[in-house]
């Protein structure tokens, strides 16, 4: 896709190929550099927070969430999150794995620990949703079939889909987990597993924010900090595919997809592939193994 043509906030994600992921709210360009080197010659923000302030988590906290990586000369980057969904699945979003093959990615489960602990398994094969669209981010979907059992791992459970649209109105408490830096200014990643306290925004209202660059459909959900606008909380860059759940833990009403590029310093809610969605669930459920 020509650059001119791309939609006006866009993140690069570069591992040996290009996928493009909107996050419409500024005019500029990030990337995020999944490997160990980088593109030279273009002026881009660099910024790979996750969790912004958010309080350090435990595996038992989420026991579905897996950290996904990618394979390369210089051995396994974090590159986004998924959930364990069946003793060999893990969703994640269609973006994250936009232009990868399965042979280069890998999960790990049953740890909070970015860099050890639990299992590191294949994945055997990466299926996205049909419908997705790189360019709206509608139907950001993508399972991944793992080569071992995820569910022999100690500490590691199945979330549950939700049978509720509960979390597509307003102030539904969430929680929201993952791995990275955790304020802009941060040269290294954490290693321990950070999470964040949330509450659901009702689809329309956050349209009405979101609806000059890109509308929130049916399969999309919003969410916001507990607190709203609470100064420099939110997810960020490297979030993304990590599971949105209930306050048990034990339920996945979504996945974090795209969010305004400044991060913790927009009104704007963060957005996440909605799997209250009737036909996301039934396509989910159908490539469950």
């Amino acid at each position: 896709m020509p650059i001119d043509d791309l939609p006006r906030d866009v993140v690069f994600r570069f591992s040996f190929a290009f996928s493009f992921r909107q996050t419409p709210s500024s005019f500029t360009l990030n990337m995020r550099i999944t490997n160990a080197f980088a593109l030279t010659g273009l002026t881009l923000s660099t910024s790979v927070n996750a969790i912004v302030n958010g309080t350090e988590a435990t595996a038992l906290d989420y026991p579905s969430i897996a950290g996904l990586y990618s394979s390369s000369w210089f051995g396994d980057s974090l590159i986004c999150s998924g959930v364990v969904v069946g003793e060999y699945t893990v969703l994640t979003t269609a973006h994250c794995v936009d232009g990868s093959s399965a042979s280069n990615l890998k999960v790990r489960v049953g740890t909070a620990d970015r860099t050890t602990g639990g299992a590191l398994i294949p994945i055997s094969k990466v299926t996205s949703h049909p419908f997705y669209s790189s360019s709206t981010m509608d139907y950001d979907y993508a399972v991944l079939h793992m080569a071992q059992s995820a569910l022999e791992v100690s500490g590691v459970a199945a979330a549950l889909l939700p049978s509720t649209d509960d979390a597509t109105g307003d102030d539904y408490p969430l929680r929201i987990a993952g791995w990275g830096m955790e304020a802009s200014s941060s040269k290294t990643l954490p290693t321990s597993l950070h999470h964040v306290n949330m509450v659901s925004v009702e689809q329309s209202k956050c349209n009405d924010l979101w609806a000059d660059d890109n509308p929130i459909t049916k399969n999309m959900m919003c969410f916001q900090p507990d607190v709203p606008l609470a100064p420099g909380t939110s997810v960020c860059n490297s979030d993304e595919g990590g599971p949105i759940v209930d306050e048990t833990g034990q339920t996945v009403f979504g996945m974090v997809s795209y969010f305004a590029k400044d991060c913790s310093a927009s009104p704007r809610p963060n957005v996440g592939s909605n799997l209250n969605d009737q036909s996301a669930k039934d396509w989910i459920k159908n490539m469950i193994k």
